[in-house]
């Protein structure tokens, strides 16, 4: 019997003759069957037949299901009775989780079944289930998988008896026994923790190893044979070394009692702790409590969070099942878990379909953001496999963008070509408010924004100017700002900085600002006062860049306060990455790093 991960695929591989690649021989009717071809691979698999787990899947849907039936009978039912039946009874019938949809009174008939015809006609069942109790019921010789690896092989009644693989505990651990003072008498739940590996990635070790309450430094380090102890095969690194059966109901810290440790390594050690709880206390009334408290407050996994919301999404778990190519038993299972950990109904069931509880409507909003942002986190993480040695978060002003930065950041681009750089544009309040969240890593704001708890760095210098028409009356190279109060202004968003600056700046002249239009961008102003509807005021630097080509004529502002100064801002360069580190003193001059401004 096999139990454990994979084993679907394990069954499709049986059935079809794949070889493992630390297989010897699959043997039938005396042929090895991964190197047979043609004919003779037909041949067996007449001998071979399979009973998939979900029925459906058997049937094919252009064929009724007595043309489907009939098909085999007719084409081998020939000749006299006896050749007949020897023609269509197989001698191996894979048995992939047959009873795993039905109720228990069906499964009780089908296992006896399977056990009267095993009994007349000598039919071998490789029975692939998660079910141990019934594993246990049917099985002469036991196999249990962890990531599509066997980990321990042994007869059935040796199995019952002990199990020796720390995973093969848990599972035993985990099948429910009816008697409520089973606890009572020593036998404890042995409750995994830990991530459970890729399995398209498995560890150079143990697969199990991050999972087990016994892992020691060579089960990470070191490929894991097959041990032979006791007539059975375990893969241990500390096969025979390790408690084995129930785990104890109580006790201190310790070596767990084994004749085994007393062997060639007598300092092998596991990883266990239990604890010494008072002896008025009833350890197993506790321990249930603390489980359960635990299981509550276990975040759930994403499989199970993509599946609700594939059941919300298409209003049926059936259809949700096979989108995440699960069991429909499984997915059931995973929903009830999932109600269980929040102690509140999700899903409403009927002949129709299902619906989201006002709960499950809730938990679906949040499971898209979460499921979102792992997407974020697995796009973000695959720049780091493709060598990315580094990821700086960037927020600064229209000003710094459009002005200076382009330049900085092309040149440590050039000089580090595996840092991956991201940039956004952001007001520079917004900009600040990001730094402080932790959403930033740099940030570069103009002056004046107040950056309390931040450490900054003076920049660079840029100068405000008016921007007019080349028939315009303001002809000067050079004028005062009360001047150009006479004229409509086409601005920036109130939101922005200089225009809190031009704000102060006309209250110190005791005229009003004639705002006219307010736009989003340096082109949009430009564009308005080409078209007439006022002038405009820009840093001079991008104002370049637009006046040619627009027929625009700039006019310096003659007040100090137009010559502004850009601050590079952090919260602590000690704490940014070293290439965080490396743009910033890229970005200031050894003089502007030691002359620091750190507000109170």
């Amino acid at each position: 019997m096999l139990t454990g991960s994979n084993p679907a695929l394990s069954a499709i591989a049986l059935h079809h003759g794949a070889r493992a690649r630390d297989a010897r021989t699959i043997l039938v009717a005396g042929r090895d069957s991964p190197y047979l071809r043609g004919r003779e691979l037909c041949d067996v698999h007449k001998r071979v037949q399979i009973v998939f787990q979900d029925p459906y899947s058997s049937l094919n849907p252009r064929r009724t299901i007595a043309k489907t039936i009939a098909d085999p009978l007719r084409l081998y039912a020939m000749g006299e009775r006896s050749g007949r039946r020897a023609r269509v009874e197989p001698q191996v019938l894979i048995c992939d989780e047959p009873v795993s949809a039905l109720d228990v009174s069906v499964q009780a008939q089908v296992i006896n079944l399977l056990k009267r015809l095993q009994r007349e006609l000598g039919i071998a069942y490789p029975f692939i289930s998660h079910n141990l109790g019934l594993v246990q019921q049917i099985a002469d010789r036991i196999s249990v998988m962890y990531l599509g690896r066997i980990v321990e092989l042994a007869e059935g009644a040796a199995m019952r008896k002990q199990a020796m693989h720390p995973y093969t505990q848990a599972l035993f651990s985990a099948m429910p026994v009816a008697d409520p003072d089973a606890t009572a008498r020593g036998r404890r739940r042995v409750v995994l923790s830990g991530e459970v590996p890729s399995a398209i990635d498995l560890p150079t070790g143990c697969a199990f190893a991050p999972r087990c309450r016994y892992r020691q430094e060579i089960c990470d380090r070191e490929p894991l044979p097959f041990k032979e102890i006791e007539g059975r095969r375990v893969r241990c690194h500390f096969t025979g070394k390790l408690p084995i059966g129930a785990v104890p109901r109580r006790g201190r810290p310790r070596v767990e009692s084994n004749p085994h440790l007393h062997g060639t390594d007598s300092t092998f050690t596991p990883l266990i702790f239990q604890p010494e709880w008072p002896s008025n206390v009833r350890t197993g009334w506790l321990a249930r409590r603390i489980n359960r408290r635990r299981a509550v407050a276990m975040l759930p996994d994403l499989v199970s969070l993509a599946l609700f919301l594939r059941a919300v999404e298409t209003k049926s778990l059936s259809k949700a099942a096979t989108q995440s190519h699960i069991a429909l038993a499984a997915a059931s299972r995973r929903i009830a878990l999932l109600e269980h950990r929040y102690g509140v109904r999700l899903l409403y069931r009927s002949s129709q379909g299902v619906e989201p509880t006002p709960a499950g409507v809730a938990l679906a909003l949040h499971a898209r953001r979460m499921i979102e942002e792992a997407e974020r986190l697995r796009a973000d993480l695959a720049d780091y496999a493709k060598g990315v040695k580094g990821h700086i978060r960037i927020k600064a002003n229209t000003s710094a963008i459009t002005q200076y930065l382009p330049q900085d950041l092309a040149r440590f681009a050039a000089k580090y070509p595996d840092v991956r750089l991201e940039l956004e544009e952001c007001r520079s309040f917004e900009v600040v408010q990001a730094l402080r969240e932790g959403r930033a890593d740099i940030g570069v704001v103009m002056d004046g924004v107040g950056v309390e708890g931040l450490v900054s760095y003076e920049y660079r210098h840029d100068r405000l100017v008016a921007v007019v028409p080349r028939g315009h009356e303001l002809r000067a190279r050079q004028a005062s700002f009360a001047q150009m109060l006479k004229y409509d202004l086409v601005a920036l968003e109130g939101s922005a900085a200089m225009m809190r600056l031009l704000g102060d700046a006309a209250i110190g002249v005791g005229q009003p600002l004639r705002l006219r239009v307010q736009v989003k961008s340096f082109e949009a102003v430009c564009k308005l006062v080409q078209a007439g509807m006022g002038i405009g005021v820009l840093p001079e630097a991008a104002a370049l860049d637009f006046a040619p080509v627009m027929k625009l004529r700039l006019v310096r502002i003659a007040e100090a306060w137009a010559q502004r100064r850009m601050h590079v801002c952090v919260r602590d360069l000690e704490g940014l990455p070293a290439v965080g580190r490396k743009l910033v003193e890229q970005m200031v001059d050894p003089e502007g790093l030691r002359n620091k401004r750190s507000p109170g």
